[in-house]
């Protein structure tokens, strides 16, 4: 266990919080009272130091990679996190070594995912941690460096942004592919397999898709999206969406605040009068158990009848 001589800087467990703090005095048993920055002398807290760890003064937690903290703890990644996602632009991207990326979601879009930033990156390179990074550097690994079939694996909890993770990767891999076309041919077939992927987007979600209590457009199926590039030229010559694990229970049971599929609201939404009539009276979603049963008809953005 640790040794932390009084006035030390560290980080303490406070309820299921990590809280920056001052070692204050030793105690017998094996505990410190410590005070959290900002906080009165008064306000001392007492923690067992096992839920205590050291903390580097000079430094300010904003590291690009994880792995170079000086001292790698719960409470030191996620103070970094912390300090990069409450900067000004919002860093959302993190490394954690070559081969890992962490994100977190800010709920909205950013400067640093724009069409404009993503031809800036294939350009340029910018060395900021990005997906574009790793979509970038499998194309590389396939088409230059004649390597094996290359994988990206995006996990998360609901709402951690997969899907649109996931969007981010295949526009960029299409646009990385474009400048490789040469001829009308290679960027005509190119446009037409770009145009297929995104318009499977909105049919994908609307029937996987639902609203959840953490998050409004929550994929409930997984996902495999295989590119398959010209070995020579680099092109993107097809693509395969294959889906699995849908959560099929949703279409007769939710639980309070959800909703069942997306493609449902958006049916009874897009009707026009003479649609409702020729379906049988198509009524308001309140009045069908299966679509009201978590007493929520509608979601945030996008609209349901714009969508259909």
């Amino acid at each position: 266990m640790a040794m932390f001589p009084n006035g030390s800087h560290v980080y303490f467990l406070s309820g299921d919080a990590w809280c920056k703090g001052t070692v204050m005095e030793t105690l017998p048993g094996g505990k410190l009272r410590v005070r959290a920055q900002a906080a009165k002398a008064s306000e001392a807290q007492v923690v067992h130091a096992a839920e205590v760890h050291p903390e580097e003064p000079a430094f300010d937690g904003s590291t690009e990679d994880l792995l170079l903290l000086p001292q790698i703890s719960d409470a030191a990644l996620l103070h970094s996190l912390q300090l990069r996602f409450e900067a000004p632009l919002r860093l959302s991207y993190t490394h954690i070594g070559p081969q890992g990326l962490l994100f977190l979601n800010p709920h909205h879009k950013m400067p640093f995912d724009s069409p404009a930033a993503m031809q800036d990156h294939i350009q340029r390179r910018t060395s900021q941690p990005h997906s574009w990074q790793f979509a970038h550097r499998a194309y590389e690994n396939l088409i230059l460096h004649g390597k094996r079939n290359q994988s990206i694996v995006i996990s998360g909890e609901s709402g951690a942004g997969k899907t649109e993770t996931a969007k981010l990767l295949v526009e960029y891999l299409c646009e990385l592919s474009l400048a490789h076309a040469h001829s009308g041919m290679q960027r005509g077939d190119l446009d037409r397999i770009h145009a297929a992927l995104r318009h499977s987007i909105p049919l994908l979600e609307g029937f996987g898709n639902a609203k959840t209590v953490h998050n409004e457009n929550s994929s409930r199926f997984g996902k495999l999206t295989r590119l398959l590039f010209h070995g020579r030229s680099g092109v993107l010559m097809a693509a395969q969406v294959q889906t699995y694990l849908l959560e099929k229970s949703r279409v007769v049971r939710h639980n309070p605040g959800e909703r069942n599929y997306h493609i449902f609201y958006q049916f009874v939404a897009g009707l026009s009068a003479d649609q409702r009539r020729l379906y049988g009276d198509i009524a308001r979603v309140q009045d069908y158990r299966c679509l009201f049963m978590g007493g929520v008809a509608e979601r945030r953005d996008p609209d349901d009848g714009r969508q259909m």
